[in-house]
C-alpha cells in the first residue's frame, strides 16, 4: 500500500503533536512562529552589527599593535649601532 501525500502529512502531524505534548506544551500557531521568527532575526541582526563593530576594533588592534613591533625593531637595530659609536 502506498501512502499518499496527505497520509504522510497527517502522520507527521501527529508525530509533532505527540512530541509537544511530550514537553508538556502545545503545537504553536503559524502566527507564533513568524512572530518568534521576526523576533529572532531582529535579535540576530543587532548582534552581527555588533559583531562587525568587535571585529573592526579587533583589526585596527592588531594594526597598531604591528606598528609598535616595527617601531620597537627599529629602536632595537638602531640601539646597537649608537653603542659602536660612543
Amino acid at each position: 500500500m502506498e501512502k499518499t501525500p496527505r497520509y504522510r502529512s497527517s502522520t507527521l502531524h501527529k508525530a509533532a503533536k505527540a512530541t509537544f505534548e511530550e514537553w508538556g506544551g502545545k503545537i504553536p500557531t503559524v502566527k507564533e512562529l513568524n512572530a518568534k521568527c521576526a523576533q529572532l532575526q531582529t535579535e540576530k541582526r543587532s548582534l552581527y552589527e555588533q559583531y562587525q563593530a568587535k571585529r573592526e576594533e579587533a583589526r585596527e588592534f592588531q594594526v597598531a599593535q604591528k606598528v609598535v613591533q616595527v617601531i620597537l625593531r627599529q629602536e632595537e637595530r638602531a640601539v646597537p649601532t649608537r653603542e659602536k659609536q660612543l
